[in-house]
């Protein structure tokens, strides 16, 4: 069996941003291309798509990587990853540069629940894995983005939501991240 596999991602002016972007992205196809080869089923088209936006917010520049994985089950995996660069600082800007100490965590845990309640099913069941993948815990937050209002915050289907509702994601307040 042949393996042909091509990926192609933005490339910017910023050296460590295309770097933080090229690893990220070539990490992602060589999980898709070692996950094909464990599964592997005779004429199945298992397919990697990968789209891209751009946000810019002052000096900071944000990319929203939507991947689409398909490798035979019911339906594709989406899945989300962000990567932040502050150009002035040369930075990838990480969940651990904007929660600094356990107040601010514990900010952006209250204030996503409070956000989320009100786009998920008021169901126990929905509410109780909703509840579990804002728990404090940095890396519910890891996919983030810039904006003019806030800090988008992204979250991965079946965090908080079974798969079928798709990719949540909400606006926090720069004010949430402020350190006192």
């Amino acid at each position: 069996m042949e393996e042909k596999v091509k990926i192609s991602y933005p490339r910017t002016d910023y050296y460590l941003l295309n770097e933080c972007i090229a690893q990220k992205l070539n990490q992602v196809m060589k999980d898709f291309i070692e996950y094909g080869k464990i599964i592997i089923k005779q004429d199945l088209n298992y397919t990697l798509d990968i789209m891209d936006e751009k946000k810019c917010y002052q000096d900071i520049i944000s990319y929203i990587f939507y991947l689409t994985i398909y490798t035979g089950g019911a339906h594709p995996n989406n899945l989300v990853y962000t990567v932040n660069y502050d150009r002035r600082s040369n930075k990838i800007i990480t969940i651990n540069d904007l929660i600094k100490n356990k107040k601010i965590l514990n900010s952006v845990c209250i204030e996503s629940r409070e956000q989320l309640k009100t786009l998920i099913n008021n169901d126990k069941n929905s509410i109780d894995m909703m509840l579990a993948g804002t728990t404090q815990n940095k890396s519910n937050f890891e996919n983030f983005s810039f904006g003019e209002t806030g800090i988008t915050i992204y979250f991965q289907p079946y965090q908080i939501a079974p798969s079928t509702s798709g990719i949540y994601k909400i606006i926090l307040p720069y004010s949430i991240f402020k350190e006192e």
